[in-house]
């Protein structure tokens, strides 16, 4: 075997992650295309400029979905969980969820990055899996951003996209002369 040992246990992980990815999609399962814009009122577990977690999101709605596996959504009340964002604690499942017209939407979060934290601003972005009744798992993004409106008030915008550009595919792995290829 070429290689040292962490570099074939982290190549074998990534091959076991890739095809429970897409395993829905060779099943013939439509992956999720598309993005959604959600606005509310976040909870924080202290003032905007030290705050490390969102508490709850009360009142969350959905704004608007964009083409594709999202379109025509909008004004649904979404329930956001509660998370971490320093230090981070992922996985965070569901990041959001919600059902309409007998579909169950959601999303969970894999990773939460903090980007950017003053007085009156938290900007707060990641990666994860997104989920729809009838389609495969699809990788995507999600970002938050929480601004302090006055003296006495939050807010929050929040936006999930994902795309079936995003999976990864193993489509061959040859084994000659005790050598794994993979392409």
């Amino acid at each position: 075997m070429k290689g040292n040992l962490l570099q074939h246990i982290g190549l074998l992980s990534l091959c076991l992650v890739t095809a429970g990815l897409t395993e829905d999609t060779r099943a013939g399962l439509p992956s999720i295309e598309g993005s959604l814009s959600f606005v509310g009122v976040p909870a924080l577990n202290g003032p905007v400029s030290n705050a490390t977690a969102v508490v709850s999101f009360p009142n969350a709605i959905i704004v608007s979905g964009a083409p594709g596996s999202y379109a025509g959504l909008g004004q649904i009340a979404v329930n956001w969980s509660p998370f971490a964002f320093f230090p981070t604690v992922v996985p965070v499942v569901p990041l959001w969820r919600f059902i309409t017209n007998g579909l169950t939407y959601s999303f969970d979060a894999t990773s939460v990055q903090l980007d950017f934290q003053n007085t009156n601003f938290i900007d707060i972005f990641g990666s994860g899996i997104a989920h729809l009744s009838g389609h495969a798992d699809t990788p995507g993004t999600w970002s938050i951003i929480i601004s302090q409106i006055g003296s006495s008030g939050l807010s929050f915008e929040a936006s999930t996209s994902v795309s079936a550009t995003n999976l990864p595919l193993l489509q061959y792995v040859p084994k000659t002369n005790g050598t794994v290829d993979f392409t």
